[in-house]
């Protein structure tokens, strides 16, 4: 370590702390009530996923497990509070639960994805939850993307809720009720939008109305409608 710090010259000035909000490079409650009242560090994602559209809880919810903060198995494991014999998947019981796993490579999560995909007509499959928010949004087109993001935060709160039920009431259902959940769902949000943003979303919407309409004239299983989603903005 000697030999790579001999050739840095020593300072003779003393260290200080410099407060990079002033010009005078000291601190103020002004200049620092200024950066919250700004909005403080500014995430580049949190404008897209915490935007209007959904209730904030499920805006709220799709920014923490972007994050990496949600309580799947693994974090409750390396906290010490996984209750469950182990943190496997309880979905697909083979993977372990990480926030990943669950919202984007769990086979049923992968058949979800694809399904809205393809009933969009568009090519998207997340690599991880970074991904989703990130190339693989950017290569959606622009028109399309009002609705895929109501889309993507359906979609993850309804695995999430399904995953919670089959721990917490050990009830099950098939990925087609769920794909209908998660229709139910985005239908509401759009009947509760503004005119102003519904024409943006009209043709989208169709199309996941005539695959609610489809599915839901099917015999293969019976499927209770999704609970009433709060209008976007009611908590």
């Amino acid at each position: 370590m000697r030999p790579k710090l001999s050739p840095i010259p020593p300072l003779s000035a003393i260290d200080k702390h410099v407060w990079k909000l002033a010009p005078n490079g000291r601190f103020s409650v002004k200049t620092f009530y200024n950066f919250l009242n700004d909005g403080g560090i500014h995430c580049h994602k949190t404008n897209v996923i915490l935007k209007g559209g959904c209730p904030k809880k499920i805006n709220l919810f799709n920014w923490l497990a972007w994050d990496n903060k949600i309580l799947t198995l693994d974090n409750l494991d390396s906290r010490k509070c996984n209750v469950l014999p182990t943190p496997t998947c309880v979905m697909c019981h083979a993977g372990m639960e990480t926030a990943e796993h669950l919202l984007i490579h769990c086979p049923m999560a992968s058949y979800i994805w694809t399904y809205f995909s393809q009933l969009l007509g568009i090519r998207c499959s997340p690599r991880s939850l970074t991904d989703l928010w990130g190339d693989c949004r950017r290569s959606i087109p622009k028109i399309l993307l009002p609705s895929w993001d109501l889309l993507l935060k359906a979609i993850t709160w309804v695995i999430w809720l399904e995953r919670n039920a089959r721990i917490f009431t050990a009830s099950c259902l098939l990925t087609v009720a769920l794909i209908l959940k998660i229709e139910h769902l985005v239908l509401s949000w759009f009947s509760a939008a503004p005119e102003s943003k519904r024409a943006k979303l009209e043709d989208p919407m169709a199309k996941v109305k005539r695959s609610l309409e489809y599915l839901s004239s099917s015999d293969a299983i019976p499927v209770a409608p999704a609970e009433r989603s709060p209008p976007p903005g009611e908590m």
